[in-house]
């Protein structure tokens, strides 16, 4: 199954919204092993905006 662009992106927002904190940091920890820092960065600002309480992250 191929999965496009526009679906993964859509996919990455759905778990910000949603809140899955474990799909979160996995698909954050993957972007850092692949040196995407910034897009990372981005995702963990998302998911704090919509978590403030998880400092951890």
């Amino acid at each position: 199954m191929k999965i496009t662009k526009s679906q993964a992106i859509g996919n990455r927002q759905q778990a910000v919204v949603a809140g899955y904190r474990s799909v979160v940091m996995g698909y954050g920890e993957m972007l850092m092993s692949l040196k995407k820092y910034a897009k990372a960065k981005e995702l963990f600002d998302e998911y704090l905006k919509a978590n403030p309480e998880d400092s951890e992250v």
